[in-house]
């Protein structure tokens, strides 16, 4: 794909198929960037193109997970990227390990059982 075209590709409309529509790439294009992630690609002229999409990275931890535990989890990804999103989870009562984990930078708490919808809920970080 050329420079001239890759510039173009999410154009609503744009296409460079005799049958195309134009519309595919700028609905995808559309979706994700409403979603606060990016999409990029890489050209090689006469080759296939590649697309990558970039979704946040939320992460599902359990407090009282077995092995290093949820807190020091949540230490070591945090000191990996400090931006990733945590949503902290337990299904005890735990409320000095649940003020630690947000102190060090958990997102949100889920009490377990939790319906989907809480779940879901959470994703509006």
């Amino acid at each position: 794909m050329s420079q001239k075209t890759l510039n173009r590709i999410y154009e609503p409309f744009f296409t460079t198929k005799e049958k195309g529509t134009g519309i595919g790439l700028s609905i995808v294009y559309s979706i994700i960037k409403d979603h606060g992630e990016f999409i990029e690609s890489d050209r090689d002229l006469g080759k296939e193109t590649t697309f990558r999409i970039y979704l946040p990275d939320l992460v599902l931890l359990d407090i009282g997970m077995p092995g290093i535990g949820g807190i020091k989890s949540l230490q070591e990804l945090m000191s990996v990227n400090s931006k990733v999103k945590v949503v902290i989870m337990s299904g005890y009562s735990e409320k000095r390990s649940i003020e630690e984990a947000r102190t060090l930078g958990a997102e949100a708490f889920l009490q377990k059982p939790y319906h989907v919808t809480e779940l879901l809920n959470t994703r509006d970080l």
